[in-house]
């Protein structure tokens, strides 16, 4: 059988280079460590910090929610509330198939994490581009230059910590949308979240806590 038109269409994954020396978007850190550096860091790791999960059977599951409520503390959260999966790709491809339909609007703020875009057309949903270019800061006065639609349902991918830029999407922010756009399921990808507590102990960046306040929020770590 033909492989369909839309995947020969897709564009390979390419990392956001720029002018930049330093490629933000390799966040995992691609180059090389010195020795003092990973010596350092495996008389710092032991068996304490380690959780070891054999299977995935139900005991284990629990095991891992509990210790994930514990660990990003939302233990006010319901457990029916959070999903355990393989990888945010996973997770992208679940909440498209599960909440959009043909001709769906996909918001996607840019420049971002391309796979919004490659599985979202997969889907043959409609994308719409926001360029939020290198700015450190979103404002209400650009949300409101660049309104998003109140008609049916739609889509809105925000990354924060942004995926290649950096950019940290202030709490406020992100709840004057889910507020304004309660017709949009707001996507917030928090993958590398754990990067700005490395720095600060500020749990107000994260959107959590939003979650049992609002019902068109995800948030994926």
């Amino acid at each position: 059988m033909e492989v369909s038109q839309k995947i020969k269409e897709l564009v390979d994954y390419k990392l956001q280079n720029g002018n930049n020396n330093i490629q933000l978007n390799i966040n995992e850190y691609g180059y090389i460590h010195s020795k003092n550096t990973i010596e350092n860091i495996k008389n710092y790791i032991n068996n304490k910090m380690l959780t070891n999960y054999s299977s995935l059977n139900s005991e284990n599951q629990k095991n891992i929610l509990k210790n994930l409520q514990k660990y990003i503390n939302i233990e006010k959260i319901n457990e029916s509330n959070i999903i355990l999966s393989n990888s945010g790709d996973i997770n992208i491809s679940s909440i498209l198939k599960c909440y959009t339909y043909d001709n769906s609007n996909i918001y996607i703020y840019t420049p971002t994490y391309t796979q919004y875009d490659n599985m979202s057309r997969l889907l043959n949903n409609k994308i719409i581009k926001i360029n939020i270019g290198l700015k450190k800061k979103i404002t209400y006065n650009f949300l409101k230059k660049n309104p998003l639609s109140t008609n049916n349902r739609h889509i809105c991918f925000i990354c924060s910590p942004n995926n290649p830029t950096g950019l940290i999407w202030d709490i406020q922010i992100i709840e004057y949308l889910l507020k304004t756009y309660t017709n949009i399921l707001f996507i917030i990808d928090e993958t590398y979240i754990d990067f700005k507590y490395m720095y600060t102990n500020d749990t107000n960046i994260t959107s959590i806590n939003l979650i049992n306040k609002y019902k068109n929020i995800i948030v994926m770590r």
